[in-house]
């Protein structure tokens, strides 16, 4: 039998009493190494769907091998280390609450736009907003704004398209899942969509403002959002949007039941190529 760590060895004969209880969780806080608390361990705690050889994961493996072609491709292209120029300007999250929890997309449009102005002084070509939530404010910002934008659900919507994917179930703060900033890109290109229910939608706001956010990473939230994937996936659904930049910090695809798109990345990879297409 293998010994147990030091750190459990320890907090272990802490645990005699109700109190010994109490400071053996705090120690094992502390002792743990940073390896056991971290957001990957976290998300292994959530089983696999997919076994070893099944289509999911052969799928992923191809993906894989064709992100590295990519990464090739681009270094070749730019050259060693190279990538091209990125700045960024964000208020405060704070401020942009302020005009959320009121319904005031115009009041969120002027943020936006006054960081659309500030980059387009200092020599930026085009514009993303990685916060999918904050795109229901897009329409008061691009009749406005000094340079164009990319908008987060057409590169979704484009590139499960591009997948073969029909039905996508949707996940994100409340604000996103009951807005119609998927639907009407989705609808564009032909394809179909679900939402989640009220207590889903109001369960996952509450993980990802009141956790994640935050950096807590609790096996619980993965299961809330496995639990909502699962009944999206028997409502039809071939494939599920993270419509939230927090969401893959506890899922993906080995821990969800339908593949997933993952709209940070897809949108990043989205500026990339159109920045290089520039040079």
């Amino acid at each position: 039998m293998r010994p147990r760590p030091s750190w459990r060895r320890a907090t272990r004969r802490l645990a005699s009493s109700k109190a010994g209880r109490e400071v053996a969780r705090i120690a094992g806080a502390i002792l743990r190494p940073l390896s056991e608390r971290s957001p990957a361990r976290t998300s292994r705690l959530v089983p696999s769907p997919h076994g070893p050889c099944s289509p999911c994961v052969r799928r992923r493996s191809q993906r894989r091998r064709q992100r590295r072609a990519r990464r090739l491709r681009r270094r070749q292209h730019l050259g060693a280390h190279a990538h091209p120029e990125v700045s960024m300007h964000t208020p405060s999250l704070a401020e942009y609450m302020k005009h959320i929890d009121r319904g005031d997309w115009e009041g969120v449009g002027e943020l936006m736009l006054s960081s659309a102005n500030k980059l387009a002084k200092i020599g930026a070509d085009f514009l993303i907003c990685p916060d999918n939530t904050i795109h229901q404010a897009l329409r008061h910002v691009e009749p406005l704004s000094p340079l164009p934008w990319l908008h987060i659900a057409e590169v979704v919507a484009e590139h499960a398209v591009e997948r073969g994917f029909r039905r996508l179930g949707l996940t994100g703060t409340r604000w996103l899942v009951e807005s119609e900033i998927y639907p009407e890109k989705l609808a564009a290109r032909g394809l179909e969509w679900v939402r989640p229910n009220a207590d889903e939608r109001d369960e996952m706001s509450r993980v990802i403002l009141e956790e994640l956010v935050y950096g807590v990473f609790r096996p619980e939230a993965a299961a809330c959002f496995q639990r909502v994937m699962s009944r999206m996936r028997d409502d039809g659904c071939d494939a599920i949007v993270l419509g939230c930049t927090e969401i893959p910090l506890i899922m993906s695809d080995a821990s969800s039941p339908l593949p997933t798109l993952d709209s940070t990345r897809l949108l990043a990879r989205a500026a990339l190529r159109r920045a290089v297409r520039a040079l």
